[in-house]
This record gives structure tokens, C-alpha cells and sequence, in this order.
């Protein structure tokens, strides 16, 4: 249900919704000024992920209690939250709080689900809320109501701040690495800067502008810990893996390993991918593989593209201080973490 809303064959619908938040969150940038990274961009994305995933009416609707409540949410994703989630601390006692009124938010109101795929013959695109509303088991059956809120809440989770953190990466690295950055400019300007369609842009494939995204989560993966429950017991190593135990990787230390990355330390664009399938694991692997890395990236270049048509960057301080922070299990950069931009001629 949830791999169905961001199938490949959505992503039209909502690369429009997209490209109407970034310009217009662009419409409001000077000709030179100074930015908190981090903190911009999880607003940028707050707004183009309810609006995608949540629909118009609820994207109207935004407001910063909204976000206060998932980075309450956020705040309760750590290591002994995985252990035992239904342990005692303040942290936890937050979340709880905040999960009520976060699903009464994601469009409780709404039942009348437009149905169909992505875009209808008038133009309108089809939420998320709208596809599990019409979604049903294999039995016919619906999902229940109560049901519902808490899928949009996980799946809104899941990709907010994973792809809020992984732009403000690529941002702190096209300021730190302006070797790439022309190259990235030109090919952006000759997809979005002739046509000014930012829709139109964030569909096509940009390929260095990808390349340089793929090597942002190389060295940046936003999860540094993957789980599998484990179905049937196996050896490793001369360790037995029970049935019911729970497996933890991490693509942090995977995406190090120098026999599958050479120097992997460093940040190279221009990085020969593994040969290995599982080697660079940013969005996990096989059969459970994250579903909404499509929409992740149709997110990245319609941000990207707006920015490099329009902006040079400068980091705020020195720029090797920016390193990888984890107040939760999801990776963001670490603070102060500053930008100054400034119009191009």
C-alpha cells in the first residue's frame, strides 16, 4: 500500500506540487544573505512533503505546532527506543503525546478519496491519504479509519527529516566542493535555465547533479542503523542468529569500508559505484528497500535545480567544522551550520 503511493508512475503528479513550494519558497531569497541550513531546509520540506503526501487542503493548513510535533516524534527514534518502545523517559512520554494530535492533523476529516493514479484527467494529483483510503486487503476489505493516520504519520516520518538532513548535506558539500559546482550549474542551466520549468527539470535525469547526490549519502547516509527481524536462524561467523532476533547494519560504517570504496573517507562525485549490490545501502536493500527513494530524489533535484540556477553558496566558518551530528538515530550536520548565498550575474 505504502510502495504503491510512490511508485515510479506518481512521481508527474507530484513533481508539479513540488516545484509550486520551492519557487515559491525561492520568491522570498534576496540577492545575498545567510541562511541556517539545517533548520531552512527542514522547513522547505515540511511544506512539499504534507503537501504531496496529505494533500492541498491539509498543506493549507500547516502550521508550526504541526512540525513542533514531529521533531517530538523525532526526538523518541534512538537506540533504546528500538530495544523497548514502551519504555519510561521523557523523551517517550513526548512522542506519545504528540502522536495523537499529529494523526488527528493528517487529514482525519477527509473521506472522499478521489481514487486512480497519479493525476486525473483534470490535472489533479492523488495524495497519499488518498491512495490508503482506497487501498483494500487482499479480502476486499478496507483499512480501518484508525488505521490510517498513523500509516500517513509513519510514512511522512520516514521521509521528512531523512530527505530534509540529506539536502541540507548537499547543500554544505556544493559549498565546500566548488570544483563540481560549474560543471553541476551548466548541466542544470541547460535542463531548467532555458525552459524555467521547474517541473519539467525535476523529471528529467541530471546526471552529475545525481552523481553528486549519490556521494552525499555516501559519506552521509540520514539512517545510521538498519533492522531486520530475523524469520529463520542462520550462521555467521561461527554465531548462530536465532529466529526473533533482531539484526542491526549500519550504512555509515558499510559505506566505509575501503575494499568496496577506495579512500572513502573522501568526497568524490566522480566515485566508480561498487560492484557489490549491497555495498551502498543509503536506502537499504532487496526486498525492503526504502519506497520512497524516487520521490527523495525527485525532491532533491527540484531544490537543487532552483538553487544552482540562481546561487552561489559560501559556508559560515570553517567548513571541515560542519561534521555529522546524531542527536537520534537519523544523521543531520552538526551546528553551527551556515551558509551565506548570493545572486549570480
Amino acid at each position: 500500500m505504502q510502495a504503491n503511493a510512490l511508485r515510479a508512475s506518481k512521481m508527474r503528479g507530484y513533481a508539479g506540487v513540488i516545484a509550486k513550494e520551492v519557487e515559491d519558497w525561492i520568491e522570498d531569497w534576496s540577492d545575498e544573505g545567510e541562511i541556517d541550513v539545517v533548520d531552512e531546509l527542514q522547513a522547505l520540506l515540511l511544506r512539499t512533503s504534507t503537501h504531496c503526501l496529505m494533500g492541498t487542503d491539509f498543506r493549507n493548513k500547516l502550521t508550526e505546532e504541526f512540525g513542533s510535533l514531529y521533531h517530538d516524534l523525532e526526538s523518541a527514534v534512538s537506540a533504546d527506543a528500538i530495544l523497548d518502545p514502551y519504555a519510561a523517559g521523557e523523551a517517550f512520554e513526548k512522542r506519545d503525546r504528540a502522536r495523537a494530535p499529529a494523526g488527528n492533523r493528517d487529514g482525519g476529516d477527509r473521506r472522499a478519496p478521489c481514487g486512480g493514479g497519479a493525476v486525473g484527467g483534470d490535472g489533479q494529483y492523488f495524495d497519499m491519504l488518498d491512495t490508503f483510503m482506497n487501498a483494500e486487503y487482499v479480502d476486499g476489505s478496507k483499512l480501518p479509519d484508525e488505521q490510517i493516520p498513523g500509516m500517513v504519520v509513519w510514512i511522512m516520518f520516514g521521509g521528512f527529516h531523512t530527505s530534509s538532513n540529506t539536502a541540507a548535506w548537499t547543500l554544505v558539500e556544493l559549498a565546500r566542493n566548488e570544483e563540481f559546482v560549474g560543471d553541476i550549474v551548466s548541466e542544470v542551466n541547460a535542463i531548467y535555465g532555458g525552459t524555467r520549468d521547474l517541473e519539467y527539470a525535476s523529471l528529467r535525469e541530471i546526471p552529475l547533479l545525481e552523481r553528486f547526490v549519490v556521494e552525499v549519502l555516501h559519506l552521509h547516509p540520514p539512517l545510521c542503523t538498519l533492522m531486520r527481524q530475523v524469520m529463520q536462524e542462520f550462521e555467521y561467523k561461527g554465531n548462530t542468529i536465532p529466529v526473533g532476533d533482531t539484526v542491526l547494519i549500519s550504512p555509515f560504517v558499510s559505506h566505509r569500508v575501503p575494499e568496496y570504496f577506495p579512500d572513502p573517507e573522501r568526497f568524490d562525485p566522480t566515485r566508480v559505484p561498487s560492484d557489490n549490490v549491497f555495498a551502498y545501502i543509503p536506502f537499504s536493500g532487496g526486498a525492503r528497500k526504502c519506497v520512497g527513494n524516487a520521490f527523495a530524489l525527485l525532491q532533491l533535484k527540484s531544490i537543487f535545480c532552483a538553487l544552482l540556477s540562481r546561487y552561489d553558496f559560501e559556508i559560515v566558518g570553517e567548513p571541515e567544522a560542519i561534521v555529522d551530528s546524531m542527536p537520534s538515530l537519523i544523521l543531520r550536520p552538526s551546528d553551527p551550520c551556515r551558509v551565506k548565498y548570493r545572486r549570480r550575474v
